[in-house]
């Protein structure tokens, strides 16, 4: 969303005027006679699209043609601005594969939707925590059942 600075500069790059022409693999000009698509605007305040900042205050003006039309509000922007939010997961989750449509289900049901990226996270870690876990141990736990059933048959068997 053009939030922060690099390298003292914003984002997007309005202050040093953007380019549309032919770039090298660093994005340096090839050509000679590159125009600008947006000129400079030294000691721009922030990106073009910043409309409000991280803390809500508004930056500048948008239209109001249509009844709904003004900054998104806080919760969305936070809701869109998640991270550490995995596709690898969310394109099966809630429509996907039976088992994840359940716990969907059940989650929703529970209350236990993450409302927040921090919650979303601490779940996340619980989830990788308990599949590490059983991906690690399932198997010795496995061996060790499987012994110890071996060994109480062959005592049962012997006389």
């Amino acid at each position: 969303m053009g939030y922060g600075t690099h390298d003292g500069r914003y984002l997007k790059g309005y202050v040093d005027g953007i380019y549309v022409d032919i770039m090298n693999e660093k994005g340096e000009l090839v050509t000679k006679t590159a125009q600008y698509q947006i000129s400079p605007i030294p000691d721009l305040p922030m990106d073009l699209d910043n409309v409000v900042n991280r803390d809500g205050q508004q930056l500048q003006t948008v239209g109001h043609h249509w009844p709904l039309d003004g900054p998104l509000s806080k919760e969305v922007r936070d809701n869109m601005e998640r991270q550490g939010v995995c596709p690898s997961c969310h394109q099966e989750i809630p429509e996907g594969r039976f088992v994840y449509r359940i716990i969907s289900k059940m989650g929703d049901a529970l209350g236990m939707i993450p409302a927040t990226d921090a919650e979303h996270q601490k779940m996340v870690g619980k989830a990788m925590f308990i599949a590490a876990n059983l991906q690690i141990f399932g198997p010795l736990v496995g061996i060790v059942v499987v012994l110890l059933f071996v060994v109480v048959v062959r005592r049962k068997k012997a006389p």
